[in-house]
Formats: structure tokens, sequence, C-alpha cells
């Protein structure tokens, strides 16, 4: 005699598994970002919005600069994440030098979106710079989230 709970599906009802990737983790970001960096000769930076469960809403080119330097604007971020209605928001830019160390304006910058989150309720989960190449220092990215620059009660 079993006495075991059984879950039957009603019939035309089905499970549906959302496709977008959850990207909690730098790693997984990077790989998903990176092929918006490819051949890029000058700096780009892309916004990606997240729900709470860390899934990709979508994924925005918010500035390009010059081979050495963008423009990045907290209010460019996080108008998309508003209308996204996004919990949270990873960004992203590349170094076309291949060197993905951050530098002291990108530093300063990730201070200002982090503060800028803060006060609209998005969480800021990390700002990752890329390589052009995945053979560069640091797997070809830097997470200014694992360097500590980014104090969301995780590290």
């Amino acid at each position: 005699m079993r006495n075991e709970l059984m879950m039957v599906a009603e019939p035309g009802h089905r499970k549906t598994v959302d496709p977008r990737p959850i990207l909690s983790k730098p790693s997984a970001a990077e790989k998903y970002l990176r092929e918006y960096f490819a051949d890029s000769a000058v700096e780009e930076c892309y916004a990606l919005t997240l729900d709470a469960k860390m899934r990709a809403i979508g994924t925005y080119l918010v500035s390009r600069g010059t081979a050495i330097c963008s423009l990045i604007e907290p209010r460019e971020i996080f108008r998309k994440a508003v209308l996204d209605c996004a919990c949270k928001v990873i960004v992203a830019h590349n170094h076309p030098s291949g060197d993905p160390l951050p530098s002291a304006e990108d530093i300063r910058i990730t201070r200002r979106l982090f503060m800028a989150g803060e006060i609209l309720g998005i969480e800021l989960v990390d700002h990752l710079i890329i390589g052009t190449s995945p053979q560069a220092i640091s797997n070809g990215y830097s997470s200014l989230a694992e360097l500590g620059y980014i104090d969301n009660g995780k590290n």
C-alpha cells in the first residue's frame, strides 16, 4: 500500500520554462555580453537589465566613444532599467586595448552608478570591463563587484 502524492498536469496546461539566461555570476554575464563587443575598435558601453531572479530583460548600447574613452552617464543606464521595470542592472564596457583592468575613471563612474541605483531602488549588480580578447589578463574581463568596488551587501 503506497500513500504518495502524485501531481498530474491537467490537459492543455504545460509548465513553460523561461528561456532568458540567469546571469548571477560575473563569468556568465561576461560570456553573454562578449559578443556585443566583437571587433569594436572604440569603447562601447552596454546596460543589461535584469529581473529580480537575475534573468536578462534587455541589452542596450548606451554609449559609443573613442579608442580610449566612452561617456557613461547614470541617467542613460537607468533610463533603460526604469523603462524595462528592471530590478537590477549590469553595466559593461570594453577596453579596445585588450587590458580589462579598471582605470580610476572606471572606478569613479562605478561609484556614481551605485549611488544612482540606490536612489532609484535598482541594484547595480556589477560593472564589467571586457578586454578585446579572452586571452587578456584576468580571463579577459574585470568585475568591479568582485574587486570590491560595489557594496551590494554580498561582499
